[in-house]
């Protein structure tokens, strides 16, 4: 599970530092993995 949540955690460190920005877009994709990482951890 902490391998496939890795991708969000690197965009909000990158966001963080500010080297990376975010968008609506980029926060409904990372919601997305998220919710998909959550459901398939739970079943």
């Amino acid at each position: 599970m902490l391998k496939a949540i890795m991708p969000v955690a690197v965009i909000f460190l990158g966001a963080s530092f500010g080297l990376e920005g975010l968008s609506v877009k980029m926060m409904s994709t990372m919601s997305t993995i998220s919710a998909g990482v959550l459901i398939a951890s739970h079943g």
